[in-house]
This record gives C-alpha cells, sequence and structure tokens, in this order.
C-alpha cells in the first residue's frame, strides 16, 4: 500500500521488461541528479569564496577541530537504519514509525553526549576554550539531522531523485545565503554555526513536504530488532569510513594549531568537491537499484560495471587536472592569505582517483546484503590510513620541518596511502559480490592513460603561461581548463561518446 501512513510502493524487478524499466530510472535519475549537483557546487563555490574573504584560515580550523566529534556522533546515531529502509524488500508501517522515533531518540542522546564531551574537545586541542562553547552550540544539530532522516530515507527508496536533488539545492542556498550575511555582519566562526543549522532545518522540512509518509505515535509490536541488526553492521562499517577521512584532520589541528587545520581541511573538503559532485547522487542512485537487481546477476553486474565506468570517466580528469591546477584554484577562491593550500590540495588530489570508487563501494556491500564483509574491510582501511596518516605528522614533527611543509607532507601520505589500500579494498569489494577484479576495472584503463597525458600537458601549458608573466588566476584557470577538456575528450573519446549515450539510449547500452 502507498498511503500516507502505510508502506511505500514496492517495486520487484524480476522480468525483463521491468530490468529495463529500471535501467531506463538509473539513467533518468542519473541525468537529473548530476545536472543538480553541477547547479550545486557552482553554488559551494559561489558561497566558499565569500566565506574565505570574509573569515580567515583559524576560524575554519576552530570548525575543523569541534566537527570530527559531533560527526562520528551523528554518524554512530543513525545506527544504519537510513541504509535499511532503502536496502530491504519489505517494511512495514509500523517498522518506519518505529525507525523514525528511533532516529529521534539516538539524535538526542548523540546531542548530549556532545554536550557531556565539550570540555574534553577543549582539552584535546591544547585547552581552547572557544571549542567548549562550539561544540555546544553544534551539538543539536545531531536532533536536526534526525527530524529528516527517514523521510529522505524513504525518497530514496522511492527513487524519486528529482526531489532530492532540488531539495539539497534549495538548502545549500538558503544556508549559504545564511553564513555570508553573518559573515558580513561580523559574526566570524559563528557564520559557520548558523550555516550548519540552516542547512539541517531546511533539508528536514523540504523533506518532510516533498514525502507524504507521516509517522504515527511510537508504540511497542514493531519488531525492527532485524533492522538493527543489519544497518548495525553499516553504520560501524561508516564508522571505520569516518576515521579513514577524519583522522588526519584530527591529528593536524592537535599538531599544528587551528590555522594549519583550516587550510589543509579546506584543501580536503576542496579535493572531495569532484567526488561529492559525482558519487553523491550516484551513491543514493545505486543502492535502491542494486538491491533491486540483486537476484538478477547478469543485470546486477551490467549495472555495477557501468557505474564503476561512470566514475572513471567523469573522477579521472578531475583528479589528474586538480593536481596541476590547485595553486590557481585556491588563489582564486580565497585569495593570497589561502595560497598555502595549493600545495595541500594539489597533494590532496591525488586520492581523487580512488576516493569515488572508495565513497561508494560501502552501497556495494550493502545491496548485497554482505555488510559483515563491509565492516571487516573497512576496519582494515581505517585502520592502515590512521596509522599512515599519524606516521606522516609524527615525521613532520620530529624534523622541525615549517608547518605548512609538514601539513602537505601529512596530504601526500593521506594520498598515496589511500591510493595503495584502495586497491585491495576495491578487489575484496568486487569479489563479495562476485566481481572480479579485471571486470570491473578494465573499463578504466582508458580513461586513466587519457587522464595522465591530460594532466602532462596542461603541466606544460602552466608553465608556459606562467613564463609568459600570466598573473591572474581566473585567466590561467580558464586555460588550462579549457585545453585539458579538449585533450581529454581526444584520447577517451570511445568513453566519453559512451557516456554521452547514457545519458540518451534507452534500453541501457552494454560496456563495449
Amino acid at each position: 500500500m502507498s498511503g500516507s501512513r502505510g508502506e511505500p510502493a514496492e517495486e520487484s524487478f524480476s522480468s525483463v521488461a521491468d530490468t529495463k524499466r529500471l535501467k531506463h530510472r538509473v539513467r533518468s535519475g542519473t541525468r537529473t541528479a548530476l545536472v543538480a549537483q553541477v547547479a550545486s557546487q557552482v553554488v559551494s563555490f559561489g558561497v566558499l569564496a565569500c566565506l574565505y574573504r570574509q573569515l580567515a584560515p583559524d576560524d575554519f580550523g576552530l570548525i575543523g577541530m569541534v566537527l570530527p566529534v559531533l560527526l562520528l556522533l551523528r554518524n554512530l546515531s543513525t545506527m544504519g537504519l537510513n541504509v535499511v529502509t532503502i536496502q530491504r524488500r519489505e517494511i512495514t508501517a509500523g517498522q518506519l514509525s518505529s525507525v523514525f522515533w528511533l532516529n529521534i531518540l539516538l539524535g538526542a542522546v548523540a546531542a548530549a553526549v556532545a554536550a557531556g564531551l565539550a570540555p574534553l574537545v577543549a582539552r584535546l586541542y591544547g585547552g581552547r576554550q572557544e571549542l567548549t562553547l562550539l561544540t555546544l552550540a553544534l551539538a543539536g544539530t545531531s536532533v536536526a539531522a534526525a527530524f529528516g532522516a527517514q523521510h529522505q530515507a524513504l525518497l530514496e527508496r522511492r527513487m524519486r531523485w528529482t526531489w532530492l536533488a532540488a531539495t539539497r539545492l534549495m538548502a545549500q542556498l538558503a544556508a549559504g545565503a545564511a553564513a555570508v550575511s553573518a559573515a558580513l555582519a561580523g559574526w566570524g566562526v559563528w557564520s559557520l554555526v548558523v550555516q550548519q543549522y540552516v542547512e539541517l532545518l531546511a533539508l528536514a522540512s523540504l523533506f518532510w513536504y516533498a514525502e507524504p509518509w507521516r509517522p504515527s505515535g511510537p508504540r511497542r509490536g514493531a519488531a525492527v530488532t532485524d533492522l538493527l541488526a543489519l544497518g548495525g553492521f553499516f553504520s560501524a562499517a561508516n564508522l571505520m569510513s569516518f576515521l579513514t577521512t577524519n583522522v588526519d584532520k584530527v591529528l593536524v589541528g592537535a599538531a599544528f594549531g587551528p590555522r594549519a587545520l583550516g587550510l589543509y581541511s579546506q584543501a580536503f573538503n576542496l579535493m572531495m568537491k569532484p567526488g561529492y559532485l559525482l558519487t553523491t547522487p550516484l551513491a543514493g542512485i545505486m543502492l535502491p537499484t542494486l538491491s533491486r537487481a540483486a537476484g538478477q546477476p547478469a543485470a546486477y553486474r551490467e549495472l555495477l560495471v557501468s557505474f564503476s565506468r561512470v566514475i572513471s570517466v567523469i573522477l579521472f580528469p578531475a583528479a589528474a587536472g586538480l593536481f596541476v591546477v590547485a595553486p590557481e584554484v585556491m588563489l582564486l577562491l580565497g585569495g593570497p592569505r589561502w595560497s598555502a593550500s595549493g600545495g595541500m590540495l594539489s597533494a590532496l588530489a591525488l586520492a581523487l582517483f580512488v576516493q569515488g570508487f572508495v565513497n561508494v563501494a560501502a552501497y556495494v556491500f550493502a545491496s548485497a546484503g554482505r555488510t559483515a564483509r563491509l565492516l571487516a574491510g573497512a576496519g582494515v582501511l581505517a585502520g592502515a590510513m590512521s596509522a599512515v596518516t599519524a606516521a606522516a605528522v609524527w615525521y613532520g614533527r620530529w624534523r622541525h620541518l615549517p608547518v605548512e611543509q609538514a601539513v602537505t607532507l601529512v596530504a601526500y601520505g593521506y594520498s598515496l596511502g589511500l591510493t595503495v589500500l584502495a586497491v585491495g579494498y576495491l578487489a575484496y569489494c568486487m569479489r563479495s559480490v562476485g566481481l572480479t577484479a579485471w571486470t570491473w576495472s578494465a573499463p578504466a584503463a582508458r580513461p586513466l592513460l587519457a587522464a595522465v597525458a591530460m594532466s602532462a600537458v596542461v603541466w606544460g601549458g602552466r608553465g608556459w603561461l606562467l613564463s609568459m608573466g600570466t598573473t591572474s588566476p581566473a585567466v590561467t584557470l580558464a586555460l588550462l581548463v579549457a585545453t585539458g577538456g579538449i585533450v581529454y575528450t581526444a584520447l577517451a573519446w570511445p568513453d566519453v561518446r559512451w557516456l554521452h549515450r547514457q545519458a540518451r539510449e534507452f534500453p541501457l547500452a552494454d560496456n563495449t
């Protein structure tokens, strides 16, 4: 049934016609989500350019010291229930309501724990009392996020990707406008607190508007034990992934202070933006579609290889190009006081070759119900990456390197460590769902070679422009991006043409 209080209508994809319909919806959803994500990133860069000029790196560093603790608690509080809501073929109305109220309860617990940890957060970073106030102020974000979690999951379960994309964009616009206004009013770091709350509350409100389901009151009798068992594995694995991408920030902040963390964390966030541009909508599409196709091995493999090829064609040139033009990107966005982030961003860009695949691997495991294997793989990856970044921080301090040089070393450590470790992690992921590493990775070979060749051309062009006295970051960046786009398209034309065809044809073309 599909009433306002009932279970969302479920679709079964068991026939050839249904499989074609599923692939068509994947293509339509991917196209819509990508357009919205491009718009979202344009808004994001505009907001960042304004905030970088109004706020100091120290302001972003202070927020960067607090957010890992808050996001850790927020991730734990979800218990993976949003993923279970999407992944399960059948879920009752009673279970949906129970999950909603459990999300609210866990969000409140996370907020209380965050508030209690506020003095310890300040002590971790040398007794900075402003961190106590920031932690207390941001503790409530866990509750704000919980109010929209179930409705977002239901929208993803129903594959209403247009609404999801539009909702995220509207919330981002509202939050960006609020943050820039607060920064112009002289609120400093507190403008970033405003941004957090406005975005989360706007998302929750819009998700409730778009999804008609409403929870009934809390009651006993709706069994959620099996949901918690599956979600618990995913939540624990999500914790491991969180550690993989956040231990470095905690160590940099503790070892080198808020300014260094501000420079590093913003370089890291900018590196992740191309990945989020693609993998955020793609992950929301992958989990429901792969879950529905899990009973048909051939369709599942075809979809998964197609998703992997999309990631390769889009992210490889982004990684290679960002490695070369990172200094111009930081100068254009933030001006001279952010120039030190250019080298860090260039070093971190190397991680983008594998970061997108690592981001979506969790949803591959979850779609096949292999969350225990996901937890094992993510745990090994998190432990190894923590050791790599800790070693880089220790080496920088031991050699008494200048702070910016030491933090750039940490950035290279993160990228190289993740690249090496991701090879084994992704092979393990593919074996878990019945694919060989070669079947899954072969389509990435040509985009990878084309991206490397493109970066060499762009590197030479950048050197020539600098030798000619071109000093404008905007002009340099525009010329280099245009050159790189032309070179990459020419070298990877079969893959670019395939990607274009996938956006237009029905049914899904094969991967040749």
